[in-house]
């Protein structure tokens, strides 16, 4: 397979933090060649006047004020905003200088120019710098000029990422990788994910979309990798039209807007105090005694719930019935070294907790045991996205003794996988960690066996959102039908639990359907969230979380 030749616009070779990323990734990637660096020769650009009188009447004073104080809130963060250079890294890379035609808001490109970054064949040019690019320059890649919009552009399209949804209170924040048009924003969309927004700080939201943007390029080049589309194919199978936009376009607020802002910042900042203070959360595991198609809010009142420790959390159940006797498997988390194992409750005869042992151990942090029989034997898939592997253990001595059996995928950072056995295929259902994307993507994998090799489905990611992409235990079967419980993170994490009807699933094509949501219930010792849930015939295994003082 021939490398994809990539392209950089750029205004200099001193970048942002996210682009020194996706610069590495492509250096490091054997099936991409980094081939072309087009570098803005305009004249600076005068700076604006800065001086205290002059923001004043520029009416953006406080803004430029706040983003100061924003910044010193968490020194760790702010470091990641110090600019990286790229000179010596591609060194060796083909370069020109372009001064583009300047207009208002907008670049164009010589002729010259053009035919000249025509003569390097690229497949992809990423937009990194210069303005608005228009005119023959968005044509001189076989799969165009991708660009990231930090932000949803079906709901902020202009300016200052990140600061919006926080003004406005939206519970999540998006970030766009579209294939230029002429149309401000309004490009085809390549691929989108989310975050839940910051409350009170633009900076770490800001942080937040710059760091999980990233994934959008790596996703995308493997989907381009494994099928090599023609450019007609790409334009007409890969990207999504965007949609009409009739919000504001936004930019810079004023100052009456950042007194708006700072007010509901300070009022938020209070309540967070005032209900949180001097607490901390933990993690527990309860039994409702009916069968997982008969769980909701009301039936979660029901929960027998076992009373960890003052020191760890228990979380992420999964039942299993061995020798005629119930077992749940936790991840199990002392908050003295903040490191996760996987232990295992064996059940009384009416499903309260007997005794709870540790099961499996490793270097790095284990959770989401996700367990499951096959042929005799007893598999366990638990998340160690730390190793940034998905590894398969078999049981050798019930309950306590674990060989790892192969490597599902390696170089994978899997968050909660999931296996399913269906239409005579084995298929992985995971999402990606990397870049703190956890919540907000769908991959499926499958394989002709357990023991086979896993590849990705054709449209990995399959689901890109906080409603319902990240799974919450295994799937089940009713009346024929089969079911997938995932997270609703939107809120935050452990909202809810939905359930969604699978249509459709095929190594081409994954269909489903929402049919419910399971909200915690607030009466509950362990009413403020919930995650997972795990069928065992006539009972259900659920997880919940309570502040403790």
């Amino acid at each position: 397979m021939r490398k994809l030749k990539i392209g950089i616009l750029v205004d200099s070779l001193t970048v942002a933090f996210w682009i020194d990323e996706i610069v590495s990734f492509i250096l490091a990637d054997d099936r991409l060649e980094l081939s072309l660096i087009v570098e803005n020769d305009a004249d600076p650009r005068p700076e604006k006047p800065r001086s205290l009188a002059a923001r004043i009447r520029e009416n953006r004073f406080l803004y430029y004020r706040f983003n100061r104080i924003d910044a010193k809130r968490d020194v760790a963060a702010n470091a990641k905003f110090l600019p990286k250079d790229l000179a010596p890294a591609l060194a060796s890379v083909p370069r020109i200088k372009v001064r583009p035609i300047a207009k208002k808001f907008t670049d164009r490109f010589r002729e010259e120019d053009i035919a000249e970054i025509r003569g390097h064949d690229l497949d992809i040019m990423l937009r990194f710098g210069f303005r608005i690019i228009r005119g023959a320059i968005l044509d001189c890649a076989r799969y165009g000029v991708w660009s990231y919009h930090h932000g949803d552009n079906s709901e902020y399209r202009g300016g200052e990422p990140g600061f919006w949804e926080v003004f406005e209170g939206n519970p999540v924040s998006g970030v766009t990788l579209q294939v230029l048009t002429d149309s401000l924003d309004g490009g085809y969309v390549l691929g989108k994910t989310f975050r839940r927004t910051h409350d009170t700080s633009p900076t770490l939201n800001r942080l937040n979309l710059f760091t999980s943007g990233v994934l959008l390029f790596e996703h995308a080049v493997d989907r381009l990798t494994r099928a090599m589309p023609t450019t007609a194919q790409f334009f007409e199978t890969f990207l999504e039209r965007s949609g009409a936009y009739e919000k504001r376009i936004y930019k810079a607020p004023t100052n009456a807007e950042m007194l708006l802002f700072l007010a509901r910042t300070i009022r938020r900042m209070i309540a967070a105090r005032f209900t949180f203070s001097g607490e901390h959360f933990q993690w527990s595991v309860g039994v409702v005694r009916r069968p997982v198609a008969e769980l909701s809010t009301e039936t979660l009142r029901e929960t027998q719930w076992i009373q960890p420790e003052a020191d760890h959390f228990i979380a992420d159940p999964c039942f299993v019935r061995h020798d005629g006797s119930d077992y749940v498997f936790v991840e199990d988390f002392p908050f003295e070294n903040r490191r996760g194992h996987i232990s295992v409750v064996a059940l009384g005869p009416n499903q309260e907790s007997m005794s709870i042992r540790p099961a499996l151990k490793q270097d790095f942090h284990l959770s989401f045991p996700h367990a499951f029989e096959l042929e005799g034997e007893l598999y366990m898939v638990p998340e160690q996205a730390e190793s940034n592997r998905v590894v398969l253990y078999r049981c050798a001595k019930f309950p306590d003794e674990w060989v790892e059996e192969r490597v599902l995928l390696e170089g994978f950072a899997g968050i909660d996988s999931v296996i399913l056995f269906h239409d005579e295929r084995c298929w992985l259902f995971t999402t990606d960690g990397r870049y703190q994307n956890q919540d907000s993507n769908l991959c499926i994998f499958h394989a002709d066996s357990l023991q086979g090799t896993f590849e990705p489905h054709a449209q990995f990611p399959v689901k890109s959102s906080l409603h319902g992409s990240r799974m919450a235990g295994a799937f089940f079967r009713d009346n024929g039908k089969l079911f997938r419980p995932a997270q609703n993170a939107v809120i935050r994490y452990g909202g809810s639990v939905l359930l969604y009807e699978v249509e459709s699933l095929t190594p081409h094509e994954y269909r489903e359907t929402e049919v419910r949501e399971i909200l915690p219930d607030p009466r509950s010792p362990f009413g403020k969230a919930f995650h997972t849930i795990s069928a065992g015939g006539e009972l259900t295994v659920v997880d919940g979380m309570r502040f403790r003082v």
